[in-house]
């Protein structure tokens, strides 16, 4: 067989529309098709050039990397390179494929393709902030979810392959500056040969890395690479020998945005976690098991908020002056071996709790408006402060009480998790909204976090519910006592009245109400209930309660014991 048939096979092969052939010393030997879609010139005119003078001064790493990984008969990609043109602006995106075929294996085939209508051309990369090119951890996960999405049409089965480098740390330590930021890079190079595009590879923690790219592709090459590379970096030869785990994006009726909830989410734990989060089999096994678990329990969860499989019990709030009620905070609670605390907890973490706040917001509406609902029913719903990140949940929290008017002063919003939210200006507005149709809003766990009182000058509010760990010790220790006087009298001053939570025994109750604040939460005025019901402590006569029909809903407070 003649060297021009098997360059043709090449070509054909590739189904590209341009084929370069390089030699042994890097340089162009060959090239047929459209050089002047990517370069502006004659295709005759490569040959003789080093593919280095080809390829942009940023993504030469990458190229080498692949070439240098490409055993006789292998093949890599298709990878997104981009190609030099005569002028930067001009630099052109294009996929690379490479194969060295056993009839030629002193020479490299380079088929290039055209981006055009690809699923991924439109998706815009991330900043690379790593060694080599590679995503930090969130940057990642962000563009993995974009490409899973992008690839559902396709029918594209893509892996991600986390792969922990133990000692890594230890072997950049034995090396001068400049070796253990070249070996990074190599170590970067690699990885992104390895992924879909170039693009989707990233460093989770100081030992720990990952790339995307499609499921059926074998991952050996980036180990022997990773390994070659560790190897001749160590000065006593041992290098080091990646534990890897591959992970399919797939997961039965799971949304490419629920798998990526739950990857993400597992990135979290586990780098969160480390070396102590792991389970026999070292930190790969634990991620396996974590993005598993955690697709599992993402495809539990909304099948539960979906089925209405969990219920709305009440909570009485009251006046401390006379242990009279105030109203009722709504909470959720789950099957009988699920803690709310937990629920609650994983819905905030993996993005899931806009769709669970709209949903118990709307359940609530609709059971205040019921005919058979005592029009006395006052309620307090809680609202992530996560969800109010989002506009489009805000957005709908807007038209929701639009829609019912007439609960003004019935219904009232508690923002939960709070510090979580970074634009508290545009929280205020969000806030003011509310308020002006009528509707009350408390600061929910306030004095939990550093930035309490940054709240509280930033956001105008209704109420502020002062954070039950203070409460505990209000009897035990001065400093928390003066912290409380000092929070209810700069409340006074603002005019924002105050509710105490977890209040055990009269003798705290007896102490609040002393400070001056004004409302009491508790087991000793209540527990949650499946009917709004409240029995003032103490001795005092009962009092007529108002009713609500039994319902199922889906959200109310926080905590497992307080709500």
């Amino acid at each position: 067989m003649t060297s021009q048939t098997i360059r043709y096979m090449a070509f054909a092969f590739a189904a590209a529309d341009l084929l370069i052939e390089l030699d042994g010393e890097g340089r162009v030997s060959f090239a047929i098709g459209a050089a002047n879609i990517f370069f502006d010139e004659d295709e005759k005119t490569l040959e003789g050039r080093l593919w280095r003078d080809l390829v942009a001064e940023d993504d030469s790493p990458l190229v080498e990397a692949l070439v240098e990984a490409l055993d006789v008969g292998g093949r890599y990609g298709p990878v997104m390179i981009r190609l030099r043109g005569r002028r930067p602006e001009v630099n052109r995106r294009v996929l690379f494929n490479a194969c060295r075929l056993p009839q030629q294996p002193d020479r490299i085939a380079c088929a290039i393709s055209q981006l055009t209508a690809s699923a991924f051309s439109s998706i815009k990369t991330p900043e690379a902030t790593g060694p080599g090119g590679l995503l930090g951890k969130d940057a990642l996960s962000d563009r993995t979810a974009e490409i899973v999405a992008a690839s559902k049409a396709l029918d594209l089965r893509l892996a991600l392959t986390f792969l922990e480098l133990p000692g890594l740390t230890r072997l950049k330590g034995s090396l001068d500056h400049q070796s253990a930021r070249s070996l990074m890079q190599r170590i970067g190079a690699a990885l992104r040969a390895g992924s879909l595009d170039g693009q989707t590879a990233g460093q989770f923690a100081d030992e720990q890395f990952g790339y995307l790219h499609e499921a059926n592709k074998p991952t050996h090459a980036v180990v022997h690479a990773i390994e070659k590379l560790t190897k001749d970096a160590d000065h006593e030869g041992q290098g080091i020998v990646p534990l890897t785990r591959n992970v399919e994006m797939t997961a039965g009726e799971l949304s490419p945005e629920g798998i990526m909830r739950a990857v993400k989410y597992s990135i979290d734990k586990l780098t969160e976690g480390g070396s102590d989060a792991a389970i026999d089999g070292g930190l790969a096994a634990t991620f396996d098991a974590l993005v598993n678990a955690t697709m599992e329990r993402i495809d539990a969860f909304g099948r539960m908020v979906k089925h209405d499989d969990f219920k709305i019990v009440y909570q009485p709030i009251v006046a401390l002056s006379d242990k009279s009620l105030h109203h009722f905070e709504v909470l959720s609670r789950f099957e009988a071996e699920t803690s709310p605390y937990e629920a609650i907890r994983f819905a905030e973490e993996t993005g899931l709790v806009e769709d669970f706040d709209i949903a118990v917001l709307m359940k609530v509406c609709a059971m205040l408006e019921a005919a058979e609902t005592d029009p006395r029913l006052i309620v307090a719903v809680n609202i992530s402060g996560r969800s109010l990140g989002s506009d489009l949940f805000a957005g709908l929290v807007q038209r929701e009480l639009a829609q019912h008017p007439k609960l003004a002063r019935r219904l009232a919003l508690e923002i939960t998790e709070s510090a979580e939210i970074k634009d508290l200006s545009r929280l205020d507005a969000i806030v003011q909204r509310i308020r002006q149709r009528g509707f009350e809003v408390c600061l929910d766990d306030f004095g939990a976090g550093s930035a309490s009182f940054q709240y509280l000058r930033a956001l105008k509010v209704d109420w502020v519910k002062i954070d039950g760990l203070y409460i505990r010790r209000v009897l035990k220790d001065s400093r928390d006592r003066a912290m409380i006087e000092s929070l209810v009298d700069l409340c006074k001053k603002l005019g924002v009245r105050t509710v105490a939570e977890q209040i055990e025994n009269p003798d705290e109750a007896a102490a609040l109400r002393k400070i001056g604040v004004e409302l009491g939460q508790g087991w000793l005025f209540g527990k949650p209930t499946d009917r709004p019901t409240y029995k003032p402590p103490l001795g005092l006569p009962a009092v007529e309660t108002p009713t609500a029909p039994r319902v199922r809903a889906r959200r109310g407070g926080f905590r497992e014991t307080w709500g």
